[in-house]
């Protein structure tokens, strides 16, 4: 009887450890699917288009690696805030991501008090921004990939 009773508790633990294991809140799959998607993070820019026009002629261009001097990262936190570190100087902001479409506030306000909306495509460890400016006849067009770095 005792063997049959440690056989039942045996199949009881070897049971129970394979239903735990199944519905665990998230596989490695979904998690790896989240970062894969997921803005939250350490960004540095690596390459970066930018023009700008007015009423049709090309006033500056530049179509290359990401050429600012000094350190620049972005990082983006999972509570809605974000930090600029550019050249020892930190900066902070809040980020709100609506589908394609991510909104910066306050990270800049001397050159940009008002909110910024950009095109954001995250695919793995790369991050592009695109935005777009125009008002009688003057275009900006800006985009910049990122790599995550953290």
């Amino acid at each position: 009887m005792y063997k049959k009773v440690g056989k039942y508790i045996i199949m009881m633990a070897v049971s129970l450890f394979f239903v735990g294991g199944m519905s665990s809140c998230k596989s490695d799959k979904e998690e790896e699917e989240d970062m894969n998607t997921s803005i939250v993070g350490k960004w540095q820019p690596a390459y970066e288009v930018f023009i700008e026009e007015f009423n049709g002629i090309t006033l500056d261009k530049y179509d290359g690696p990401w050429d600012e001097e000094g350190d620049y990262f972005v990082e983006y936190k999972g509570d809605g805030t974000m930090t600029v570190y550019q050249d020892g100087e930190v900066t902070n902001g809040e980020w709100h991501l609506d589908g394609n479409n991510l909104t910066v506030i306050g990270y800049d306000e001397e050159e940009n008090p008002e909110p910024i909306t950009r095109e954001c495509k995250i695919k793995g460890n790369e991050m592009t921004t695109i935005e777009k400016y125009s008002e009688d006849g003057f275009k900006i067009y800006q985009e910049i990939r990122y790599k995550r770095v953290k």
